[in-house]
């Protein structure tokens, strides 16, 4: 068996074939390596391995280049499982891109249709602790207080977000803050500084996602994560003493 292309020809157009794809997989790569992102290959629901989905393109041409040779020199049948194989590979390298995303809907929906059951806070500040779980690394801000204008069909309260963070909300800063995203402006119904706090609770959720939460999502089927939202505190003023 020869692992050589016997037409010289032949064998020109493969080399040139496969240094322009991996010149692709290269510039594929350099973004994140560029500012210190790791590629995380095979490491199924980490939020870092979103950063590999640039490279499936380019590897999916490199490798049918792989499996086009082994048919053409050696055995079909021998191909075949390496077609397999890199469609399975590539499946896999796409799902850890996508899987922290269903993380983060199913979180923001959980979070809307408990708002809806429970009675409008005061306006003002409004702040979400999360219990028994970490919350999806990328819901930020803005996310929140949707969630809140989605439950109450208007902007009147200003979130931090679910983890704990101290620094001034004064209305008019907070609307500095938030702005204006995709169209929405945020804050613009707020009438007071009030200060409630929540705790929200979920079981066995996992900030990363997993590929099953896709279903949830699709069929809006969040009881086996048992979502409960407690208000435990509530201020007519928020101050630097009360978080």
């Amino acid at each position: 068996m020869s692992f050589r292309v016997a037409d010289s020809g032949e064998r020109q157009k493969l080399i040139r074939i496969v240094i322009g794809i991996s010149a692709l997989l290269f510039f594929a790569i350099l973004p994140y390596n560029a500012v210190g992102r790791p590629m995380r290959y095979f490491a199924f629901g980490s939020f870092t391995a979103r950063h590999t989905m640039l490279t499936a393109i380019p590897l999916a041409m490199l490798l049918a280049v792989v499996v086009r040779y082994i048919g053409q020199n050696f055995s079909r049948k021998i191909a075949t499982f390496v077609a397999i194989f890199i469609l399975t590979a590539q499946v896999v390298i796409l799902h850890q891109g996508y899987s922290h995303k269903a993380a983060a809907l199913v979180f923001k929906d959980m979070l809307t249709d408990a708002f809806k059951e429970t009675e409008a806070p005061l306006s003002g500040y409004v702040a979400i602790e999360a219990v028994g779980f970490e919350g999806p690394r990328h819901v930020n801000n803005n996310a929140i207080n949707l969630c809140l204008a989605k439950a109450y069909g208007k902007s009147a309260w200003m979130a931090n977000g679910y983890w704990r963070r101290k620094r001034s909300i004064e209305p008019e800063w907070m609307k500095k803050l938030y702005g204006t995203t995709m169209g929405f402006p945020f804050c613009v119904d707020v009438t007071g500084e009030a200060y409630t706090k929540y705790t929200f609770t979920l079981t066995d959720f996992h900030q990363e996602g997993r590929v099953w939460y896709w279903y949830y999502y699709l069929t809006h089927q969040y009881q086996s994560f048992r979502p409960e939202l407690k208000k435990v505190r509530e201020l007519e003023r928020w101050d630097m003493e009360s978080e």
